[in-house]
């Protein structure tokens, strides 16, 4: 975790003021501290953890701030995920995005919710993808840093192996909706756009 001097925990103040406005709007001073932290956040990652350590989690992670939320790096870009699919193949890919988690969330997985952080920090809009494996929901992993569904889906395609099915659906959503969900554990082990379609058949019947 890294620990920052309190002239930068002041800047961090800063840039969190914008999530007291219904809408968020970033500087480019703000973005290039977010760069910044982001860039730290890599250096501070173990790249090198083993098997048995990225099981338990136990390993150092590289922490930062965007829009609010705060995010542990697993794999910073350009590093290699590895692991094991389900009948025991050993895999390994080139992240072509940072992933990491959402602090102090729980997924559909027992693990914290995952997200792909793209080039666009200031982009208000997340993707939520929902993955299904098996015929079955698996989990949702969050797109934030895109400029649009394309670019998302394209973006979470290339963080996995060739021919990968895991691909369901990818539903946008605003930044508010989007906190909403991610801190409702109930919500989130359901596909996200189920919790979408709910929402919006609520306010329709309260228009009546």
């Amino acid at each position: 975790m890294i620990v920052l001097p309190k002239y930068k925990e002041s800047i961090v103040e800063k840039m969190l003021e914008p999530l007291k406005k219904k809408r968020i709007y970033l500087t480019e001073n703000q973005i290039e501290d977010i760069k910044h932290f982001l860039n730290q956040a890599r250096m501070n990652t173990n790249t090198h953890a083993t098997e048995k350590q990225k099981k338990a989690g136990n390993y150092k992670h590289g922490r930062v701030r965007i829009h609010g939320f705060e995010i542990a790096l697993e794999n910073p870009k350009g590093s290699y995920r590895t692991g094991k699919d389900r009948n025991g193949k050993e895999w390994s890919i080139k992240m072509q995005n940072d992933y990491g988690y959402f602090t102090r969330t729980l997924g559909k997985d027992g693990d914290a919710v995952d997200v792909f952080i793209g080039p666009n920090l200031a982009s208000e809009t997340i993707y939520c993808v929902d993955q299904k494996i098996g015929g079955k929901f698996d989990e949702t992993k969050v797109m934030m840093g895109f400029n649009s569904a394309e670019q998302a889906k394209a973006a979470y395609l290339s963080n996995y192996e060739e021919n990968w099915k895991g691909f369901w659906k990818i539903t946008a959503v605003s930044l508010k909706d989007f906190k909403e969900w991610l801190y409702d554990g109930y919500r989130q082990r359901k596909p996200f756009f189920e919790y979408v379609d709910i929402k919006k058949k609520k306010l329709n019947e309260s228009n009546f």
